[in-house]
């Protein structure tokens, strides 16, 4: 699991407290530049979770944008993903990128120029997800799972990775209901970037006590607090849309 635009990382820490995942498996990525800079702007909460996630051995990453992956992670064809993420990469496969409550940051008061900025972070974030997902899992030198399972699979459907046949995985965003964000239309943005939803539930606050959402600028909180929000999960995957149906 590879988390975007991360915030004070609490919710990275939510969710290896909760056991939900293991911390050689996540990786936790933010837009800020520095340590320094995000305990400037949480000054309250980052460094405590960070030094959590230091200590599980937790991959952290600075100056990931969303929009480019490839560029923010320096990866070319001498520095390639293994090489960024270590040896043990090598036999591992990218199965799901999420950012949650994706945001500018920039509190445009048009709606409408909000809107279709935010629109334009999706586009980009679905583009870079595909570029990121045929990259990192379609490297030749990528040991087949099987090896490590002795033929067997770990998956009750018969599936090994969970990817798609070209390699892509699932991309996860959480967004707020109601306006401004339905105005986004999260389905239609999917759709005309190779994505479908697959599933979607509401965001259950209480499954991740340690996260605490906060402002993309600041530690204030927002003018509700965040947990007595509605909010959902989209889940998607990739589909072909010049494929039809017989």
């Amino acid at each position: 699991l590879l988390l975007v635009g991360e915030g004070d990382f609490s919710f990275a820490r939510s969710i290896l407290q909760a056991d939900y995942i293991l911390p050689e498996n996540l990786i936790v990525t933010s837009y800020d530049a520095s340590i320094a800079e995000l305990n400037l702007k949480y000054p309250h909460t980052f460094q405590e979770n960070y030094d959590f996630l230091i200590d599980q051995g937790v991959k952290i990453f600075f100056r990931i944008d969303a929009t480019n992956f490839l560029k923010s992670f320096k990866l070319t064809k001498k520095t390639p993903w293994t090489k960024i993420l270590g040896p043990e990469w090598h036999h591992k496969y990218l199965q799901n990128i999420m950012f949650n409550f994706p945001h500018t940051g920039r509190g445009i008061k048009d709606q409408d120029r909000n809107i279709r900025e935010h629109q334009e972070l999706m586009f980009g974030y679905f583009n870079s997800c595909k570029q990121l997902f045929q990259l990192v899992n379609n490297d030749p030198k990528k040991t087949s799972a099987k090896q490590y399972t002795a033929g067997y699979s770990l998956s009750p459907d018969g599936k090994d990775t969970g990817l798609a046949e070209n390699g892509l995985g699932k991309v996860i965003v959480s967004l707020f209901t109601g306006e401004p964000y339905d105005s986004w239309q999260i389905k239609v943005l999917a759709k005309n970037s190779g994505w479908k939803i697959e599933r979607s539930s509401k965001f259950q606050w209480d499954q991740y006590p340690e996260y605490h959402h906060k402002r993309t600028n600041s530690e204030q909180d927002t003018t509700k607090p965040a947990k007595e929000r509605d909010a959902r999960v989209y889940v998607l995957e990739a589909f072909n849309k010049n494929k039809h149906v017989q």
